[in-house]
């Protein structure tokens, strides 16, 4: 068999969620989940989770959520019947489908209905008449539709006649079925709906419809937005309703199938009441099959003596105490449909409201909220792990879909992010820190829009979109700075950090860390003054890097050169001289005292020894005094 038509495909928001209707809420969810199509598997949807709302059943993929994502609605569900697990084979939750309405169609003859044209020869106006009228019977002759002048036999025998020559007109076509209206919208529908597709509500039956539905080719019934491809054969064909397998591949299965079953008569229950079949303060009769439920008995009668007494005793007081626990349940479940009352009057309020009002004002939206009510055993490391990443696809709708990450220029910090973020779930339901940072480590691997990243020492969440890195914020400040900076007495330009912030819509604590990151890379400079803080940008980065002794090195390098280019200067010119004279033999000095005579010797070896090793700026020192 093909594709049932009671697949319908699924308005999913940025962080692969489902966008519930207006009275649509959450019941439960559950991951790891297969689909089948009768006894077979259903290709390219065996590994996603499965979302129970109020009034779908809804499956998204893990894989590719857009394009392999359905549902079905509750509506349309007859019964449910639960296997559990065996050997290698997975828990599975079969849904029998009601069968659609489809009555016999009126029966046409086989002859085709065929119309001709006569002419009104009063007013020429050219009217239409069946084929198989009789133009002797002149009672039933028909007029004219302008003039009301009756016509003649003789008119419309030349019409009929006319018309044989002619070839025959197409026949009568089946109308196409009526759109149906919402009642509560007055939207309109396609027929095949049995809610509706704006606002969710139950649509009414369509007699017109019911007539007309079984000329209607039944492609039509068919959402053509989905495909679905078996592995095999599905088997449908001997089946006497049709039906679908959910496969449980973990856990959760008995209780899931528990849940759908109160979901179910919930449902139905209320579909009883908004038809206005019973009254509204009627109640419903529960059938219970324990029938050993102990009355409480009348404070006149006696509990007799013994074992038996003592244990009816017991069995009173236990049923007393279940009594209690659930009235006082019953009361704190009413206190949360008020709380939700109060967050739709809040709602309200906030649509007639016609004032401006500020970021964190127009982040406060009613969250779908993902709570531990959805999972059937807080404790379990799996359902902790899924209540996580649905609080991180909760965090990428809020952040994508009302565009508070937009307002904050794209990148927003843990901390506003928390105060945000619980302030959208209006006080109850709230998430720890903790809970927040662990969700925010998901966006990664759930292939969310987002990205969490540290910028110094502070945590941030930023957009995918903008493409955003250390250096290509730099670039964008410097670029603001250079266009839009303010300028000092010598013309350099500069900005301060508020002027920033309000350009690019970051927080102070934001444009701080990405400017200290400017200044680490040597793009900006500082000036810390009274006044505040104002950064330039840096006009000297390619020169090197200041050294305050390079200028003493740079003389010394440099009176040493001029030493040596003296030196070879003297040593030439001598040799030259040599070359060119005739050197006479040294006379010996003589001198009065020995003593004197050596010890002179030396001193004057000294002197030009230190003499010759003397720089040239310490000669233009000699003879000066101080």
């Amino acid at each position: 068999m093909g594709q049932l038509p009671y697949w319908h495909s699924v308005e999913l928001s940025a962080g692969a969620r489902p966008i519930l209707r207006e009275k649509e809420v959450d019941v439960l969810v559950e991951n790891s989940i297969g689909l089948y199509q009768g006894k077979s598997k259903i290709l390219n949807r065996q590994n996603g989770r499965i979302y129970m709302t109020s009034q779908r059943l809804i499956y998204i993929d893990n894989e590719d959520s857009k394009k392999y994502s359905v549902a079905i609605e509750l509506a349309d569900i007859a019964n449910i019947d639960y296997t559990p697990k065996f050997l290698k084979s997975s828990a599975k939750i079969t849904i029998f489908f009601k069968k659609l309405k489809k009555q016999k169609a009126k029966k046409i003859t086989n002859q085709s209905i065929r119309t001709t044209t006569w002419i009104c020869p009063i007013c020429t106006f050219p009217n239409s008449v069946q084929t198989n009228i009789n133009p002797n019977n002149t009672e039933y002759l028909p007029v004219c539709e302008t003039c009301g002048i009756k016509s003649t036999s003789e008119i419309i025998q030349d019409a009929l006649n006319s018309s044989k020559l002619k070839e025959p007109t197409t026949p009568h076509k089946p109308l196409a079925p009526k759109q149906i209206a919402c009642p509560t919208c007055t939207f309109l529908n396609h027929p095949s709906l049995r809610n509706c597709e704006l606002c969710g509500t139950n649509l009414p039956s369509n007699q017109e419809n019911d007539d007309e539905v079984s000329n209607v080719d039944e492609l039509q019934l068919f959402d053509d937005r989905i495909e679905i491809r078996t592995e095999s054969n599905d088997g449908l064909e001997e089946s006497k309703s049709p039906f679908i397998k959910l496969s449980f591949h973990k856990s959760g299965d008995k209780f899931f199938h528990n849940k759908l079953n109160e979901n179910l008569e919930k449902f139905n229950w209320d579909l009883v009441l908004n038809s206005g079949n019973v009254n509204k303060d009627s109640t419903k009769v529960l059938n219970n099959d324990n029938q050993d439920i102990i009355q409480p008995q009348s404070s006149g009668s006696t509990l007799g003596f013994g074992i038996h007494s003592l244990a009816k005793q017991q069995e009173l007081k236990t049923f007393k105490n279940e009594q209690i626990i659930n009235s006082s349940l019953d009361d704190l479940q009413a206190l949360l449909n008020k709380a939700n009352e109060i967050l739709e009057l809040t709602e309200s309020f906030k649509k007639l409201s016609n004032t401006d009002n500020n970021l964190h004002q127009r982040s406060l939206t009613t969250i779908n909220q993902v709570t531990k009510d959805l999972l059937y055993d807080s404790n379990n490391e799996s359902q902790k792990k899924l209540y996580l990443q649905e609080i991180s696809r909760q965090l990428s709708d809020f952040l994508i879909n009302d565009s508070v990450l937009e307002q904050q220029g794209g990148i927003v910090t843990l901390l506003d992010l928390y105060a945000l973020f619980n302030r959208g779930r209006i006080g109850i339901n709230l998430i720890s820190p903790e809970e927040l940072f662990k969700s925010c480590e998901f966006f990664k691997s759930l292939k969310l829009p987002l990205i969490l990243k540290r910028i110094n020492n502070v945590l941030v969440v930023q957009d995918l979109k903008f493409g955003f890195e250390d250096g290509k914020l730099i670039e964008d400040i410097k670029i603001f700075i250079k266009n839009f900076g303010d300028e000092d007495q010598f013309d350099f330009k500069f900005a301060n950090i508020l002027k920033i912030s309000d350009a690019f819509n970051w927080s102070i604590t934001i444009t701080e860390e990405v400017l200290k990151i400017g200044l680490n890379l040597g793009e900006l400079v500082v000036d810390q003054q009274i006044s505040g803080k104002f950064y330039y940008l840096n006009e000297f980065k390619q020169l090197d890097s200041f050294n305050e002794n390079r200028y003493e090195e740079t003389e010394i390098q440099a009176n040493i050169d001029d030493d040596g280019s003296n030196n070879d200067q003297l040593i030439e010119k001598s040799d030259n001289k040599a070359s060119n004279t005739f050197i006479f033999p040294e006379a010996p000095n003589l001198q009065p005292y020995p003593e004197a005579s050596t010890q002179s010797i030396g001193q004057n070896d000294s002197v030009k020894s230190s003499t010759n090793h003397k720089s040239k700026s310490l000669l233009q020192l000699e003879g000066l005094q101080f």
